[in-house]
């Protein structure tokens, strides 16, 4: 419901004034906009290093459609950046933890755990904080037990019986058949293995393209393959450190980022199968890569290292070049629309 809640007030404060259908409409999405800047202010700021990064993934234009649109996954996308952020800022931006740090990781935790189930594997970032940064070890294990904690109420308070329904109901789906459910796979494990691998190997390209912005509208405009390669290009360069950065993943923390994000991922794909995928598909439906942009700061990060490094500074060529395939994009679908 709070995901709402800015679309709600804008189109409130419209009525109020008596503005119209048309400029509440519009109200109701400016506010969501802006609302949507301004948690993108506090992560790009809160960010250790790599900002840039966090700047590019919340301009591309997947982010921006999703950013000027009604649709809750604009909370959910900007909680999701700025719960990254924050962990990231514990990790590497602070040296000492008092209980203010850990009251916002619990607060954002609980936040975000509700507004969408399989993003709660985001707040196991925590686990990346250094234990020698809390005063005691106690004050760790007990801000990491909050933080979970909160997480799983908060989750159980919003969406206990959505997630009940969804993995054991057997029920009609859009696709026409009845969903899988839990039972079935809790029977023949090997067969959900087999429909991820089926899953990837058919949509693969449809998820990478369609998380940067490929597939935009309804999915019917499509974006030139060479812009979104691009885009992908200035997501990798914006993870490459300058020389005498210090501040890397080691490689327990590269491998904790490859868990969290096969988790988000997976858990995406198990809810779409359970809630739109009929039982005589042989792959998961339904599935749309803008479901794993929450992530996709963490799996770009996964590629930061020693070796790669920058001689000086390319964030002004970077945010250029960036600029101009926004524009192209634009222009591209706006050629699509009129073209019908």
């Amino acid at each position: 419901g709070y995901c709402y809640w800015l679309s709600g007030a804008g189109i409130a404060l419209a009525r109020l004034l008596g503005l119209g259908k048309i400029l509440m409409y519009f109200l109701g999405k400016g506010f969501v906009f802006l609302g949507y800047l301004a948690v993108g202010f506090w992560s790009i700021r809160l960010m250790p290093f790599a900002k840039n990064l966090i700047f590019l993934v919340y301009l591309l234009p997947i982010s921006m459609q999703q950013a000027t649109s009604f649709s809750y996954d604009t909370t959910v996308n900007a909680l999701a950046f700025l719960l990254i952020a924050y962990c990231l800022h514990l990790t590497f931006g602070v040296e000492k933890l008092c209980p203010k740090h850990w009251i916002g990781l619990i607060v954002l935790s609980a936040v975000l755990a509700p507004c969408k189930v399989v993003y709660v594997l985001i707040s196991l970032c925590c686990l990346l904080i250094p234990r020698k940064k809390a005063q005691q070890n106690r004050h760790y294990y007990l801000g990491i037990a909050g933080t979970f904690g909160a997480s799983a109420i908060s989750l159980l308070l919003f969406q206990a019986s959505k997630i009940h329904s969804v993995v054991s109901d057997s029920h009609e789906v859009a696709l026409g058949g009845t969903n899988y459910t839990l039972d079935y796979f809790l029977h023949a494990p090997s067969k959900l293995i087999g429909m991820y691998v089926r899953t990837f190997q058919e949509y693969g390209d449809f998820y990478f393209t369609s998380m940067l912005g490929g597939k935009l509208g309804r999915l019917d405009i499509d974006i030139p393959w060479i812009l979104i390669l691009l885009f992908a290009v200035l997501l990798l360069l914006s993870v490459v450190p300058k020389q005498g950065e210090r501040f890397f993943f080691s490689t327990w923390g590269k491998f904790w980022l490859c868990l969290i994000c096969a988790g988000v991922i997976s858990s995406s794909m198990l809810g779409i199968m359970f809630d739109w995928t009929p039982e005589t598909s042989l792959v998961i439906e339904g599935v749309q890569g803008r479901y794993f942009l929450p992530v996709l700061p963490l799996l770009v990060l996964i590629t930061r290292n020693r070796t790669l490094t920058l001689q000086r500074d390319i964030s002004r060529g970077m945010i250029f070049t960036f600029t101009v395939l926004h524009a192209l994009t634009v222009l591209w679908a706006f050629g699509v629309i009129v073209a019908r």
